[in-house]
């Protein structure tokens, strides 16, 4: 089962990491929206197995609040973490 995390938490938009763990190497797809449901930011990749520490690159910065990061994995799994932006 994959595991999300956000770090640190609060963080600053600027400074936000994902750390997601994967039992085998699997296609990804890991995404962060704000309570809207509004789509802030996207990642799709297939990753090995283990840990991965992804930094959050914004195309466009979002308010600071709260954020849901999910990620799916395309055998079903799904993880999902609450992150604080701080300004």
């Amino acid at each position: 089962t994959p595991a999300l995390a956000a770090h640190p938490n609060p963080a600053p938009a600027s400074a936000l990491h994902l750390r997601l763990t994967l039992d085998r190497e699997e296609s990804c797809s890991l995404t962060l929206h704000d309570l809207q449901g509004r789509l802030l930011w996207t990642f799709r990749q297939t990753l090995p197995a283990g840990t991965h520490d992804l930094p959050v690159h914004w195309q466009h910065r979002p308010a600071p609040g709260l954020v849901l990061a999910r990620l799916e994995t395309a055998s079903g799994h799904v993880a999902l973490a609450k992150v604080v932006l701080t300004p």
